[in-house]
């Protein structure tokens, strides 16, 4: 990746952010951005870093290993991107957000392990069904421990 294109990519995941920030999707440091660099690398926001003030040193680049290249600390969450990134070939960013109904339909269904939608337009943004039919998804819900999340994704 040409530095020009660099510079656009972390351009546009600080952008991003911004506006899930200003939507209450990201709470300081709740959340978490990457974006594919090539084959071998991941630009991840750092341990901690302010998701609504971030700039281009909030970045870390991490290996497919995990293993920071600069010295900086990656997100908790490094290992469900790596896997995303493994498992979805044309994933280029995972944006990783808090939304507030999410976390709640999260905690209300926690003993189903899944959160049922139904008749929900964005349900055809993840690519299920057409719009003259109602579609209904049920979409899992995975403990948030870090060493196991990546593999249960």
């Amino acid at each position: 990746m040409t530095e020009s294109n660099s510079n656009e990519a972390i351009d546009a995941m600080i952008d991003a952010a911004d506006a899930f920030y200003r939507f209450g999707w990201l709470g300081g440091a709740s959340g978490n951005m990457s974006w594919r660099r090539d084959d071998e690398t991941v630009s991840i926001t750092a341990t901690g870093a302010h998701l609504g003030q971030l700039d281009a040193d909030d970045f870390v680049d991490v290996d497919f290993d995990a293993k920071p290249s600069d010295g900086g600390e990656a997100s908790g969450d490094v290992n469900v991107h790596l896997a995303i990134y493994r498992n979805i070939e044309t994933a280029g960013a995972v944006y990783h957000v808090h939304h507030l109904q999410a976390a709640l339909c999260s905690d209300r269904d926690h003993k189903r392990g899944f959160t049922h939608l139904h008749e929900v337009q964005m349900i055809h943004a993840l690519g299920i069904g057409s719009d003259e039919e109602a579609v209904k998804v049920d979409i899992p819900i995975i403990e948030a421990a870090y060493d196991e999340l990546g593999d249960a994704i």
